[in-house]
């Protein structure tokens, strides 16, 4: 029995091995995510028009992730002084509480690809008069954070869209600092519960994408119980696993 289940346990292993490899080597071949990244209008009048549809889609009572944002931040356990990657920022909602959260000392990296985002972002915090805020603009391969920067990288309705998942969370094993974590926050893809836009937008499960960041570097330490469309789970960086 006992040789049984090591074998059982043993073959799951390879399998999320292998679930990852292969995401990973077509990574390298083409982009991954069923939908494209939310980029910049090229006007700004464009721009300011979807920034107002954007923010009534994020910032939304329908959105699991936003009617729990209390609770959400609870379990990041953030203290002041941390410095933490919101990676994806989108409209900020996130970004501004965890600024509260650190604050004085602390540090809030506000990273989007979204240019018209982070215009907003920036404006909202230098009104409020959050010095502790940054935004950065990132690329479809890179967060375009210094090494050795963040205590915590959050990564939240994100990880779904990303075109290069394995060179996105590479850049972001080298942004964190030794004891570092990242914060995973995305839809649980499951055919019997979820929702038909989930089923066609989101291109794989939770354990297919836990798998994917492990494989680029992480072990997985954590996952909350809370949220029912959603996955939360806690990665620390695995200094076995080389990342190249």
């Amino acid at each position: 029995m006992l040789g049984r289940l090591s074998t059982m346990v043993l073959s799951g292993v390879l399998i999320a091995q292998l679930l990852g490899s292969q995401s990973l080597a077509a990574d390298k071949a083409k982009p991954l995510a069923n939908r494209a990244p939310v980029e910049a209008a090229k006007d700004e009048a464009a721009a300011e028009k979807e920034w107002n549809k954007w923010l009534e889609t994020f910032e939304n009572t329908t959105r699991e992730i936003y009617n729990e944002r209390a609770n959400i931040i609870k379990a990041l356990q953030l203290k002041p002084g941390m410095s933490v990657g919101d990676i994806g920022s989108g409209t900020g909602f996130y970004t501004f509480m965890i600024a509260k959260e650190v604050a004085p000392s602390g540090q809030v990296y506000a990273v989007d690809i979204n240019k018209a985002f982070l215009k907003h972002i920036d404006e909202k915090a230098k009104a409020q008069g959050m010095k502790q805020m940054r935004t950065v603009l990132c690329t479809k391969k890179s967060v375009n954070l210094p090494a050795n920067s963040i205590d915590l990288a959050f990564v939240c309705d994100t990880y779904h869209y990303l075109e290069y998942p394995s060179h996105t969370l590479i850049s972001i094993n080298k942004a964190l600092r030794k004891d570092g974590k990242l914060v995973v926050i995305d839809l649980d893809r499951r055919p019997d519960k979820s929702s038909d836009w989930v089923m066609k937008n989101v291109r794989t499960g939770k354990k297919e994408f836990i798998a994917e960041i492990e494989a680029a570097g992480f072990r997985k330490v954590k996952e909350e119980d809370f949220l029912k469309e959603n996955f939360m789970a806690t990665f620390v960086k695995d200094p076995t696993k080389k990342k190249k």
